[in-house]
């Protein structure tokens, strides 16, 4: 582990998916503490950030909107980092919900592998974090938001 910025990590895989956002007119609205740090393994933090964010570019429609956040926060007494990627795709079936982090479950069977969130999960509990998803299939309102928290030991010993 060494001290990264989430936020630099963030920008990294944005830049790597230019391409896919530009071909599908997606908008990425960001809002990235660019002051918080965290001690992690950045290449396992990477690929986290990346299948969350390969995820909801594949969930959006041409022209949807991404929202990538990075900021300070207290979660059950502790404080960390909260790393938020929020999509207007369609949604996640209620019935699907409590599987996604399963290994090999997958709501994209014809592109999808199953690997990526469970991976993700892995990396984050790895890390002494959590991840979270909420969704909605509302008409006209649907998203998806995955939040992951990772504490900042750093952080909670200076209290």
């Amino acid at each position: 582990p060494r001290r990264v910025q989430p936020a630099e990590l963030v920008e990294d895989v944005l830049a790597v998916f230019a391409s896919r956002l530009r071909n599908k007119s997606i908008t990425v609205d960001r809002r990235l503490n660019r002051n918080c740090e965290l001690s992690v393994v950045d290449g396992e933090l990477r690929q986290a950030i990346t299948n969350l964010v390969s995820n909801s570019i594949d969930a959006v429609a041409t022209g949807g909107n991404i929202r990538v956040r990075v900021g300070y926060v207290e979660r059950n007494a502790r404080n960390g980092v909260r790393i938020a990627v929020i999509d207007d795709g369609p949604g996640i079936a209620p019935e699907n919900l409590s599987r996604i982090f399963e290994p090999f479950f997958s709501t994209k069977p014809e592109t999808g592998t199953g690997i990526g969130l469970s991976v993700t999960k892995e990396i984050v509990e790895k890390h002494d974090g959590f991840i979270r998803v909420r969704s909605s299939m509302r008409d006209g309102q649907s998203w998806t938001a995955f939040s992951i928290f990772l504490p900042d030991a750093a952080k909670s010993s200076a209290n």
